[in-house]
């Protein structure tokens, strides 16, 4: 009765551990123009053999955006990338990774059509350096609707934390904005002192 009660112990711990780490973190983001890229960055304290990263958004009337996913180590390597994938819980782009070592890495989400140019981050995407288009106007994509919104919903399960990257723009506003107070408590500072 005892060992069978241990049992039962070890399989509900484990059962309730196994649920903990089937977190499912999801992200909404819009992608404006063309040349848009959305990153987010995720991590994992322990090996993982199922982290499954997707988005759910496309729909066929054109009011989402058609989205390409790719990640990437925290060196800006490619791990993998995906357009359409139909086998996973979703209607537009899905990876699964079923060996995936403890570490950093970077998701990034773009419009259909702006793949990587290699197999580095820091060669960038397609459009990049293009005339930016509004997502609304943009007809290289194979469902294009002037309709789209540019929005899209990601999902990330299997990874311990993620956080979306701020957009370049935000971090100098914020950066701005840290220099004024630098500067607004260095004048307050001499106005004491005089």
């Amino acid at each position: 009765m005892k060992s069978m009660f241990l049992i039962f112990t070890a399989v509900l711990v484990l059962g309730l551990s196994s649920l903990a780490g089937a977190t499912t973190y999801d992200f909404s983001g819009t992608i404006n123009y063309n040349t848009d890229v959305g990153y987010y960055n995720f991590s994992l304290t322990n090996d993982a053999a199922d982290v499954r990263i997707w988005t759910d958004s496309w729909r066929p009337d054109g009011v989402n955006l058609d989205s390409v996913m790719h990640i990437w180590t925290s060196s800006g390597n490619l791990i993998a990338m995906n357009d359409d994938n139909p086998d996973l819980i979703t209607l537009d782009s899905a990876i699964l990774l079923a060996d995936l070592a403890v570490g950093n890495y970077i998701c990034t989400i773009g419009t259909y059509n702006n793949f990587a140019r290699g197999t580095t981050l820091a060669e960038g995407f397609v459009y990049d350096g293009t005339t930016p288009i509004p997502i609304g106007d943009f007809s290289d994509s194979i469902v294009f609707n002037p309709n789209d919104t540019g929005y899209y919903h990601v999902n990330f399960e299997g990874v311990d934390t993620v956080a979306p990257v701020p957009e370049p723009g935000t971090i100098v506003l914020l950066g701005f904005g840290v220099a004024g107070l630098a500067i607004y408590g260095k004048r307050r500072s001499n106005l004491r002192e005089a």
